[in-house]
This record gives C-alpha cells, sequence and structure tokens, in this order.
C-alpha cells in the first residue's frame, strides 16, 4: 500500500522505504525472486536519490562559490573606489595647503616691497633735508620738484 502510494505520488524515499520492507517480507516468505526484484528496486532507488543529494551538494556548494565570488569582486571594487576617494581628498588637501602658502609668500613679498618703498622714500627725503642743510638755494628747486612732482610746460 505504501508502495503504491509513493509511485502514484512520485514520492522515491517512500518508495525506497517501502521496496526495502517488501524484500524483506518476500525473503522471509520464501518468495526469492519478488524479494530480489524489491531489494533491486531499494538500490536503485537509494543510488538515485544519494546522486540526487549529491547532485544537489554540488549544485548548492557552486552557486555558494559563485556568489563568493561576485562578494569578493564587489569587495574589492568598494575598496578601490574607497582608495581613489581617498587620494582624491588627500590632493585636494595638499592643493589647498599650496594654494595657503602660496598666498602667505605672496602677502609677505607684498609687505616687504611696501617696506622698500616707504624706506626709499625716507631716504630720499634725508637726502633731500642733507642738500636743503647744504645750499638752501639749489635745494628749494629740488624740495618743489619733490614735493609737487615735475611740471609739464604747455606752451
Amino acid at each position: 500500500m505504501a508502495y503504491n502510494i509513493g509511485k502514484e505520488m512520485n514520492l522515491p524515499l517512500v518508495v525506497c522505504d517501502a521496496s526495502l520492507l517488501l524484500s524483506n517480507i518476500y525473503a522471509k516468505s520464501g518468495r526469492q525472486d519478488l524479494a530480489y526484484k524489491y531489494l533491486k528496486q531499494h538500490k536503485r532507488l537509494k543510488d538515485s536519490i544519494s546522486n540526487d543529494a549529491f547532485l544537489k551538494q554540488v549544485t548548492r556548494m557552486e552557486i555558494q562559490y559563485d556568489f563568493d565570488k561576485k562578494e569578493k569582486a564587489a569587495e574589492y571594487e568598494r575598496e578601490q573606489q574607497r582608495i581613489i576617494q581617498e587620494n582624491k581628498i588627500r590632493e585636494q588637501r595638499l592643493y589647498l595647503k599650496g594654494l595657503f602658502i602660496l598666498l602667505v609668500l605672496l602677502t609677505l613679498i607684498s609687505l616687504l616691497y611696501i617696506r622698500q618703498n616707504r624706506l626709499k622714500s625716507q631716504y630720499a627725503r634725508i637726502d633731500l633735508r642733507a642738500t636743503v642743510a647744504e645750499d638752501p638755494d639749489e635745494s628749494a628747486l629740488h624740495l618743489q620738484f619733490f614735493v609737487r612732482g615735475p611740471r609739464a610746460d604747455n606752451g
């Protein structure tokens, strides 16, 4: 009965177990031909089930391997993107530092240039005063030129 239900419902495990039971029953009752027939069927189904289980396990392992491989590739890609992003940030920081240093240098050069021009102007005044002190007549023309600047004759 279990054997027939298993066959109708396509349940190989039920048919396999029922075949073994039928083989044992027929062996004890002296019907060796039927015992052998059901024992062969049991063995065939058992091998088939084992093969199916093995194939399922191999398939499962292949799927897991492919999944792990894709996962590692994705992880590698994420790591590469992170490294590229870090390098871009490092490069931007380096540019900003360089720009800051350049601005500081330009400011220092500008300040030094302004200071130099002021010193030149102060030395020119000191020289003019010294010249005025030595020769007041000639110095008056230099003083007038220095204070007012050169005049252009429009004539």
